[in-house]
């Protein structure tokens, strides 16, 4: 099944030049997407910062996968921080 124009998904090697945050924010510019996979884009806790400011700003992603990235403890509490606050509408963390 194809990919829709409401759904991202993020091959593991995206762009060889692409830094992990780059890839974050690269993929947030586009604030209509529904769904996210970033699953084995190398994610780091310090991608955390900038997932946790666009988590806040993007008003129609619901569902984020993040599987197979090293976010570590505090990349993960930085995370579900984010998830408390009103301005984030994610229903899905993987």
């Amino acid at each position: 099944m194809g990919l829709d124009h409401r759904t991202l998904g993020q091959q593991p090697e995206p762009k060889a030049d692409a830094s992990p945050t780059e890839i974050v924010k690269g993929t947030f510019s586009l604030n209509h997407c529904l769904s996210c996979r970033l699953d084995g884009c190398s994610l780091t806790s310090h991608c955390c910062w900038d997932l946790s400011t666009l988590l806040t700003s993007n008003k129609s992603l619901r569902e984020l996968s993040l599987g197979s990235n090293d976010l570590g403890d505090l990349g993960v509490m930085l995370l579900c921080e984010v998830l408390k606050q009103q301005g984030c509408l994610l229903k899905s963390l993987k």
